[in-house]
């Protein structure tokens, strides 16, 4: 059930391959943004393409989203609502990765906040939880500043393509916690 979800700077459209070049545009093959990604960095737009390509046909569910600026009307990262449970109301968001001129933004909290929304008041969803890699600061960091739960880490949770294991930090918010959420967003 793909939407677009349109905030005062930011929009979230449903990720198209149309989208993938602008991306690459914005993006690129920087290194800080694909440190902590479960992908290898691309250096060049065809690896950086087809890593796009692998998340637009993710086996696993996923409802993948373009962010774009609304004042520039330019792509400038990407996020998705993956793994929905139906019967337990629960969507994790993530699949994030940004620009790094939009880091420390305004992006990332209006995206939560379209996300969480959509999830909370129009699909019913009792829990939106998060993952990343336990050693990324900045990214728990960011989580924590959303009023998201610090959880737990799942010890050797994935195999990273350069052959570590990577630990997973997990949060959440529960639909009793959105309404106090949202008013801090």
């Amino acid at each position: 059930m793909s939407v677009t979800l349109r905030g005062k700077y930011i929009t979230l459209q449903p990720l198209q391959e149309e989208h993938f070049l602008p991306l690459f545009d914005a993006i690129g093959c920087d290194a800080d943004v694909f440190k902590w990604l479960p992908y290898i960095c691309p250096t060049s737009e065809s690896e950086f393409l087809a890593i796009m390509s692998l998340i637009f046909n993710d086996s696993r569910e996923r409802e993948a989203f373009v962010v774009i600026d609304n004042a520039s009307r330019r792509p400038v990262g990407t996020t998705s609502y993956l793994d929905p449970s139906g019967p337990n109301m629960a969507v994790e968001i993530g699949g994030t990765f940004y620009a790094q001129s939009v880091w420390r933004s305004y992006v990332n909290t209006e995206a939560k906040l379209l996300l969480l929304t959509e999830g909370f008041e129009n699909r019913g969803l009792e829990r939106i939880y998060f993952k990343t890699n336990a050693l990324n600061e900045r990214s728990c960091n960011a989580i924590l500043r959303l009023g998201a739960i610090f959880e737990g880490v799942l010890r050797h949770h994935m195999l990273m393509p350069n052959g570590i294991w990577r630990d997973s930090a997990y949060f959440s918010i529960l639909s009793a916690e959105w309404p106090s959420v949202k008013k801090q967003l």
